[in-house]
């Protein structure tokens, strides 16, 4: 969208007064912070009164599609720090894997063996089976599974 020439309050009024029924839609999150900050540099937010501030809240979240609360957010980043850019949490890793591939695959095997057993039963089973897979696996197993 190409609102280069919106640069006046009163052409930000007129804008949301004749696009009512009109629904807009942004490609992509950085294509569309990219222009929530363009908006604001180019309409002096922080200059503006506290109604002209609404009226451009209402604009960003007209095109946008983001509500108020969001869209607050974004400004509030904006006069903050001077600029807006994406808070992208994507470091995590998830949880620390407590079972190995072995573990599983044996306590799998082991249940399927036995008709599907409740897991203080199946806990018991390789002290008690006759079959006797290896003891090390099991041990580290039951520790890691059934302390307590």
């Amino acid at each position: 969208m190409n609102d280069t020439n919106v640069k006046t309050i009163d052409q930000v009024r007129a804008f949301l007064a004749g696009t009512s029924a009109v629904e807009f839609s942004i490609s992509s999150k950085g294509e569309c912070y990219k222009w929530i900050e363009q908006v604001l540099i180019r309409l002096n937010y922080p200059s503006r009164s506290k109604t002209d501030k609404g009226l451009l809240l209402d604009l960003i979240g007209k095109v946008s599609g983001y509500s108020r609360i969001q869209s607050k957010r974004l400004v509030k980043q904006y006069v903050q720090t001077g600029r807006l850019a994406r808070r992208q949490c994507t470091t995590h890793k998830g949880f620390a894997r407590k079972y190995t591939r072995q573990d599983i695959h044996l306590l799998a095997r082991t249940d399927e063996l036995h008709g599907r057993l409740s897991g203080p039963a199946t806990k018991k089973l390789p002290g008690k089976s006759s079959i006797k897979p290896n003891m090390s696996v099991w041990r580290a197993f039951q520790c890691r599974t059934y302390t307590t």
